[in-house]
């Protein structure tokens, strides 16, 4: 369904910077889609239909082996979008994108954003910037995966989820959880139920709620602190794009 004008879009930290006159030529573009866990938007190596830009869903960038089975590389929340390699030129994406969370998100088709980047300034410098966070990102958690251990990194993966989507309950099964943290189940199983022996989580049927952020936070690794730096260096780097493409004497919210 289309949008109204102002709807939804200020809970995407992306779209609530875009300036006004970039913002009234995409408004009648986006539409609200309702995303559901496990859903395919993106497919490694095909082209990128839409970006999706999360209001309270979570999508999860995943490699997959020959297999089937998957792991996650990192996950937008409603600090970003899925698709935003568009942004650089690519035509097809470099992972799979799978809902996490289900949820909301604005959804524009990448043909608009492709046929208008001239148009498009701060949206087009926006997404290079965002991919730059999301490849510090994987290289975090692909160093996180050799050098930390399984407790440090299922914290790790939870603090994660809980900053990037705002959320505190999550529907993951203890199945889920350990292919997306490249773990076996039996040691996902035994570090959840010592964390909720520790007050940290809470669990119940396929779903997990975060108790304690900060106590998670310190079983994690430091790889959460680098995670939330680089994440910061985008937000602030984002507002000062937007600062500069305001008229003068008004500055964004």
């Amino acid at each position: 369904m289309s949008i109204a004008p102002g709807a939804e879009i200020g809970n995407n930290y992306i779209l609530s910077l875009v300036p006004e006159q970039e913002l009234e030529f995409l408004r009648p573009h986006f539409e609200v889609a309702q995303l559901h866990m496990g859903e395919i938007v993106e497919e490694a190596r095909k082209p990128v239909q839409f970006l999706y830009f999360p209001i309270d869903a979570a999508i999860s960038f995943t490699g997959r082996d020959e297999s089937g089975h998957t792991v996650d590389v990192t996950v937008t929340g409603k600090d970003g979008c899925s698709g935003s390699c568009v942004a650089q030129g690519s035509e097809t994406s470099a992972s799979t994108a799978m809902i996490q969370v289900s949820g909301a998100a604005l959804r524009l088709p990448a043909s608009v954003f492709k046929q208008n980047v001239d148009r498009l300034h701060f949206l087009r410098e926006a997404l290079i910037r965002y991919n730059l966070m999301l490849l510090r990102h994987a290289v975090i958690s692909t160093s996180c995966s050799q050098f930390h251990t399984g407790e440090q990194r299922l914290a790790r993966w939870l603090v994660a989820h809980g900053h990037r989507t705002g959320l505190e309950a999550f529907p993951f099964s203890v199945d889920f959880l350990a292919g997306q943290v490249g773990q076996r189940r039996t040691e996902v199983d035994a570090l959840l139920k010592e964390f909720q022996k520790q007050d940290l989580v809470k669990l119940e049927h396929n779903k997990v709620i975060l108790k304690d952020m900060a106590g998670l936070t310190k079983r994690a690794c430091p790889c959460v602190a680098k995670s939330e730096e680089a994440t910061e260096e985008y937000r602030r780097s984002l507002m000062q794009l937007a600062t500069s493409q305001q008229p003068e004497g008004i500055r964004p919210g």
